[in-house]
C-alpha cells in the first residue's frame, strides 16, 4: 500500500509533463486582497498550533485567488508531515500556478520555483523514510516470526 502510495507521490510530482493550458484566471484585486488575509491568518494559526484552523484558511485562500502561488505553496509546506499526498498536490499546484506566472517577473518566479523544489525533494525523501521504515518492520516481524518457531 505504500508502495502505491510512494509511485503515486513520485507521478505527481512529474510536473514536466502538465497540461500548459490550465492556467487559473486571475482574480480581481479584492479577491487577491481577501486571499493575501486569508494566507496571512492560516499561517497564523498554524504557528499557533491551530492547525485545521489554518488549513481551511489556506484552502479558502487558494480558492479565493488559484492564481497566486502563496496559497499553494503555504497548503504543501503545512500538510507535509501530515498529509505527504495532498502536499504533494498542493505543491504541484504551487508549480502549476508559477508555470503560468508572466515573464514580467522572473525573479519572483524563479524564487517559489526553488522553494517548491526544496518542498519536493522533502516529500521525496519524506516517502523513501518512510518506505524504510516500513520494510525494516517487515524483516524485524520475521526474524521474531521465525525466531519463535525455532524455540519450540
Amino acid at each position: 500500500m505504500l508502495a502505491t502510495g510512494l509511485a503515486f507521490a513520485l507521478l505527481a510530482l512529474d510536473v514536466a509533463r502538465s497540461d500548459p493550458g490550465s492556467c487559473p484566471p486571475e482574480a480581481s484585486v479584492a479577491a487577491r486582497e481577501e486571499a493575501r488575509l486569508l494566507l496571512k491568518a492560516g499561517q497564523e494559526a498554524i504557528d499557533a498550533g491551530r492547525f485545521e484552523e489554518g488549513e481551511k484558511a489556506l484552502l479558502d485562500a487558494t480558492r479565493i485567488d488559484p492564481a497566486s502561488p502563496f496559497g499553494h505553496y503555504a497548503l504543501g509546506a503545512t500538510l507535509l508531515e501530515r498529509r505527504p499526498r495532498e502536499a504533494v498536490l498542493a505543491l504541484r499546484r504551487c508549480r502549476e500556478v508559477l508555470r503560468c506566472l508572466r515573464e514580467e517577473d522572473p525573479a519572483t518566479r524563479e524564487r517559489f520555483r526553488a522553494q517548491v523544489d526544496v518542498q519536493i525533494q522533502t516529500v521525496r525523501e519524506a516517502l523513501l523514510e518512510l518506505e524504510r521504515e516500513r520494510l525494516q518492520k517487515t524483516v524485524i516481524q520475521g526474524k521474531e516470526a521465525n525466531d519463535g518457531s525455532q524455540a519450540t
